[in-house]
């Protein structure tokens, strides 16, 4: 995958985690072969996904690793931020992990909807919209390896448009 000008790609977490087992610290404890050997029945694994996509591998690639891999590093935030916008399950979890997105939500104003909509969803649209501005003579088809498939894409915006809405549905109800 390719978002502006940078390279996003699976090879730069396997090189993250062959690099971090050779060399002895174990900075990345929770990653194992398995996170990295990715099969048919591993890739419907989230609890995997979660824990690649993950800002402790960001932090890890950005400090690390060679510049090149910032792409990757970015997608790793962002998706680690969506996934806490998701799984909020406690009301000092986020204080214990000094993660914000992993407070409750606590109003129809709270900060997590307009990072969702504005920053993640953002981040995603500029994506797609590098991918079209990429100069150079590619096909259809190789434009569309350089992003998400349509499918996922359309996918989180409606996940996304829907974290946002599901809430306001909610209060009116049991305010009527």
């Amino acid at each position: 995958m390719w978002n502006d000008g940078l390279f996003i790609l699976w090879q730069h977490i396997a090189q993250l985690f062959y690099q971090d087992i050779e060399s002895g610290l174990k900075l990345l404890p929770k990653l194992t072969y398995d996170h990295i050997n990715v099969t048919s029945f591993s890739a419907m694994r989230v609890n995997l996904a979660a824990e690649v996509l993950s800002a402790p591998i960001a932090a890890v690639l950005r400090s690390f690793s060679p510049p090149d891999t910032s792409g990757t590093a970015k997608l790793c935030e962002m998706v680690d931020s969506f996934f806490d916008c998701l799984n909020v399950s406690s009301t000092s979890e986020h204080q214990r992990k000094r993660k914000p997105f992993l407070a409750r939500y606590s109003s129809l104003h709270d900060e997590s909807f307009p990072w969702l909509e504005t920053t993640f969803l953002g981040y995603l649209q500029s994506w797609l919209q590098s991918t079209k501005d990429r100069l150079s003579d590619f096909t259809a088809n190789a434009r569309s390896k350089m992003f998400l498939s349509w499918q996922t894409y359309e996918g989180l915006q409606i996940t996304v448009h829907s974290v946002i809405e599901a809430p306001t549905f909610v209060c009116f109800y049991f305010v009527e």
